[in-house]
């Protein structure tokens, strides 16, 4: 007989950590899988197997402790393999140190357990890809990505990321599981081509928590793997089916000059995740920011030689898992003692709600673990934070002083929040004198503040009967405007949103033929991945509800609040034009009452003539429309429609649509929108639609949610060439942190830096350990730029090193794209 070619096949459970069922049920599912296929791994060693995060090999260790020499051993054979997350997580929706995280903790956590170094991330299930991820991966000692959607045919190229940075990717043809296992052997002539490669890896997976040695073979036909492909190699075939090692596979391939491939590859659920669990993306931004901001302050601290080993920190999940309810959390299980150990486990609570899957079987229970999570982790940053502000403060005050903290590498002015309303009586001094009014409007009493880079600013508060105003504001029948010295503002009272915005300074109307403001509601009887209509019927819209106008000015600012409603949930939008620098703000504040089957969208119409649109992705910027090859258009196995897939992005922080070196930029703490066609913009607030994983649960929005869009304008600058727009949507996530003066050791002037560090690029981490501090810079900036640390005299000697610690051959430039990671020791400040 003929010798065949061999099609190499990778075998998995697709471990979803929070689809079928509760997360602890999901990972007890997975354990179970995964024991069954470790065992039929020892006894035959012809049998291969993929996990395909660390976390469940976590769990399944410490159930089976008595498994971990096998596992050790099945990993060293190449048996098995584990990717190297820690949590398969959403890749477009989260932050780009998330994704930095998510990679340490899953090698450093896995070397830990089985002292073994994985070379694979795998992620055949994830719906889209994010620009940064080979650059992560690379700093990681990752060598290849291996995913399932977007490549029908298969795909095999060097995957580049936002710089030079690259690994090689590789998709499984048509999908990793639930396909026509016939169509594809008869496919393999085309994946070859596709791949440039005459050995083929397939995934055949079991899906979701499926049982070991099995494969889905079509859409809900379970069969025995062992099986079938025993059947077809006696079958008459040109190919022999092997299970088989795909990190050994993919270095068999040719080692062919593959093509090189970057660019946009969206999000293949649409909305799904940011727009119909909006609290908790909301909520995933600010922690990652508190997050950042603890572990900077808590090394500022140990610069300065403040004695940080007075805080002790309660188990959050001590006070909300008791050890009989059925909610007996798994991380509980960690016990941090030192508070690097304390960020280090919030950031694992982090990563792991991070996971790709939302509202799936017992949908309401995963948001909720999901919510546990993150509030817990907020605790620990909170109270170090706390913790860290109140030591500094003593260093610098007098007692009753506050004093005022940016973590971020350049000087910025932001609002510095009170604690309780104070009376519009008071004001805040500053060390040179100068007297900054206190306002008190729903969000608070605050007053405005400029701080220096990665520094400190004293303030006294006093009594003060001087009061100024911020700009004009004049009523007709119709309108409302407000005006200062940048712009002037036009709300319309019928429409109850605005209408007109002039740039004084350019002279130039940046509204388009849509308003901004103005809120519809949609029939969306899509279930949440799976949004299929494109037109869907208009049923609401706030443009025509009965409308409650009010407005005023204060010292910083004049606003017209519109309180209206859409499908009986208030509604109130806020529009806030600020006296002091360029900028307006959009706040719509909704209290939903969760009416099944809409979807709300947010008009933003701006200049229709403005033609290139940016947006941030994790750690970078992209260009609107830019894909990436082979990722667009949609394929068959995409769950939403490729008129959706070309208009839907997930966008970090803000975006801009500019034109000849003058635009528009809006900030946002929302990332779920549609760019239609003419730059028609809308905000996909909120959809309340059917899980599709479990058809009983509607996934609802209920309550309070809160949205913000600060609008500024320019000229003569791209965001390509200026930094500073990616860095305003960062002042956004990243609060000034006030802290009184209780007790007094002033050693430190009443302004300053705690470290002097360089403007280039966004310093996004500074941590310490034993003596060594951590810092990571990344640049989106097309002007070249170095990084530098120094102390008040000299620059401090800096090591480059990679993601995991290890010394690195990369010098301090910052060019576009770049992430780095420098290292200096405290001997040397």
């Amino acid at each position: 007989m003929q010798s065949r070619k061999k099609i190499y096949v990778t075998h998995s459970a697709h471990l979803d950590l929070f689809w079928m069922g509760s997360m602890e049920q999901c990972m007890s599912d997975g354990s179970k899988i995964l024991n069954d296929a470790i065992e039929n791994l020892g006894a035959d060693q012809k049998k291969y197997f993929i996990i395909e995060s660390v976390r469940f090999l976590e769990y399944y260790l410490d159930k089976y402790p008595e498994k971990t020499e096998l596992v050790k051993s099945l990993l060293k054979t190449g048996q098995l393999e584990v990717g190297a997350c820690y949590s398969d997580r959403l890749e477009n929706h989260h932050d780009g140190e998330s994704l930095v995280r998510n990679i340490q903790y899953g090698k450093k956590l896995l070397k830990k357990l089985t002292g073994h170094d994985t070379r694979i991330a795998t992620h055949p299930d994830l719906p889209g890809l994010a620009e940064q991820t080979p650059q992560i991966c690379e700093k990681a000692g990752v060598e290849y990505y291996i995913f399932a959607r977007g490549y029908y045919d298969g795909g095999r190229f060097r995957w580049k990321a936002l710089n030079e940075s690259a690994v090689t990717a590789y998709s499984y043809p048509i999908h990793y599981t639930y396909y026509d296992f016939e169509e594809l052997m008869e496919n393999i002539p085309t994946v070859e081509k596709a791949i440039q490669s005459d050995k083929v890896l397939i995934s055949c997976s079991a899906g979701d928590l499926g049982p070991y040695d099995t494969f889905i073979n079509g859409e809900d036909k379970r069969v025995n793997l062992t099986k079938m492909l025993e059947d077809y190699n006696r079958g008459d075939h040109p190919y022999e089916l092997v299970l088989g090692n795909a990190y050994d596979t993919l270095e068999k391939m040719p080692k062919v000059t593959l093509p090189c491939n970057f660019g946009e590859s969206p999000c293949r659920w649409g909305t799904y995740g940011s727009a119909t669990n909006v609290s908790s993306f909301h909520q995933d931004k600010e922690l990652s920011a508190r997050l950042c901001d603890a572990e900077k302050l808590l090394a500022l601290c140990r610069l300065k030689g403040i004695d940080c080993t007075g805080l002790k920190i309660s188990h959050p999940f001590k006070k909300t898992a008791s050890s009989h309810a059925i909610r007996n959390y798994f991380d509980k299980k960690t016990e941090p003692s030192t508070l690097n150990e304390w960020i280090d486990f919030a950031w694992r609570l982090q990563v792991t709600t991070q996971d790709h899957n939302y509202g799936g079987i017992g949908g309401i229970t995963s948001d909720f673990d999901r919510h546990v999570y993150k509030t817990c982790a907020m605790e620990i940053v909170d109270s170090i934070i706390s913790f860290c502000t109140d030591r500094l403060a003593a260093k610098i005050g007098s007692s009753g002083d506050l004093v005022v903290f940016n973590t971020l590498n350049w000087n910025r002015s932001g609002k510095v929040f009170l604690q309780g309303d104070l009376s519009d009586s008071r004001a805040a001094v500053d060390p040179e004198g100068n007297c900054l009014p206190i306002v008190t409007t729903s969000e608070g009493s605050y007053f405005e503040a400029s701080v220096p880079s990665m520094g400190y600013r004293r303030f006294q508060l006093i009594n003060t009967s001087a009061r100024n105003t911020a700009g004009n504001i004049e009523e007709t029948e119709h309108e409302i405007i407000m005006e200062n010295s940048y712009y002037k503002i036009t709300v319309d009272k019928d429409l109850g949103a605005v209408t007109g915005i002039l740039d004084k300074d350019m002279d130039k109307v940046l509204t388009g033929g849509s308003s901004i403001g103005m809120i519809d509601a949609f029939l969306d009887t899509s279930v949440d991945v799976h949004e299929v209509l494109y037109e869907k019927p208009l049923i609401g819209s706030t443009k025509d509800a009965v409308k409650t106008i009010t407005y005023g000015e204060n010292d910083l600012s004049a606003w017209v609040c519109v309180t209206t409603e859409i499908c009986n949930s208030k509604v109130e939008l806020t529009v806030t034009l600020s006296n002091l620098d360029k900028e307006i703000t959009f706040t719509p504040v909704i209290y939903w009452t969760g009416m099944k089957d809409v979807q709300l969208r947010m008009h933003l119409g701006l200049d229709a003539g403005l033609e290139s649109l940016y947006y941030g992705v994790p750690y970078g910027i992209q260009k609107f429309g830019h894909f990436m090859e082979g990722a667009s258009p949609a394929n068959p196995h995409d769950e939403i429609t490729d008129a959706l897939f070309a208009e839907y992005r997930e966008i970090q922080g803000w975006f801009a649509l500019e034109q000849n070196n003058s635009g528009v930029s809006i900030s946002t703490n929302h990332s779920s929108f549609a760019f239609k066609k003419e730059n028609e913009i809308e905000a996909v607030l909120i959809r309340t639609v059917q899980s599709c994983g479990d058809s009983d649960v509607t996934i609802s929005n209920h309550g309070r949610q809160e949205f913000y869009f600060h609008l500024t304008s320019y000229c003569g600058v791209s965001v390509t060439e200026d930094d500073s727009f990616y860095k305003k949507s960062w002042s956004c996530q990243h609060p000034l942190y006030a802290a009184s003066v209780t007790t007094s050791e002033p050693e430190l002037p009443s302004s300053g830096n705690l470290l002097k560090v360089g403007e280039d690029g966004i310093l996004s981490v500074l941590g310490e350990d034993n003596g060594t501090y951590t810092a990571r810079f990344f640049s989106v900036s097309n002007a070249p730029g170095t990084i530098s640390i120094t102390t008040s005299q000299n620059p401090i000697p800096l090591t480059s090193v990679d993601l995991l610690g290890n010394v690195s051959d990369e010098d301090l430039s910052l060019l576009n794209g770049d992430i780095k990671t420098v290292t200096f020791s405290s001997e040397d400040i």
